[in-house]
């Protein structure tokens, strides 16, 4: 795997750097070294390890996934703990864990199977959950 760079003002998309990286351990440290020329001292050139991923395309894409899970009948809060689950059931739930410095949400996903789950929801912990103990998965 090789990083991505991207050049402003310049590209508009990511790209991976041409040449192979190399890497090392080095008294338990990992170098990863790799080659970019920079061609113009004007412009600044970002370095990735793997494309970026925007904060308004992970909103779009965790309410997608979640249009797909939250209609499960066991993922509404009128699910009765005792009934049968399908053996193909996820249990899906996604709250705001806490905000950045910017106001933005920092999101908890839990996606696990429904089986063994119980009605009761994890204790709050402080300055987290922002949304109140009902935002608490289960």
């Amino acid at each position: 795997m090789a990083p991505v760079y991207r050049t402003v003002p310049g590209k508009l998309k990511w790209e991976r750097i041409r040449d192979r990286p190399t890497y090392e351990m080095i008294d338990g440290q990992f170098h990863l070294t790799f080659l970019h020329t920079v061609l113009d001292s004007k412009i600044t050139t970002y370095f990735a390890f793997v494309y970026p991923f925007s904060y308004s395309d992970l909103q779009k894409k965790l309410e997608l996934i979640g249009s797909r899970f939250v209609t499960q009948p066991w993922n509404l809060a009128s699910w009765k703990s005792g009934s049968q689950f399908p053996n193909e059931a996820i249990y899906y739930h996604c709250t705001t864990l806490c905000h950045t410095l910017n106001k933005l949400k920092v999101q908890l996903l839990t996606i696990s199977s429904p089986h063994g789950m119980c009605n009761e929801r994890e204790s709050m912990l402080a300055n987290l959950f922002p949304d109140g103990p009902t935002s608490l998965p289960k």
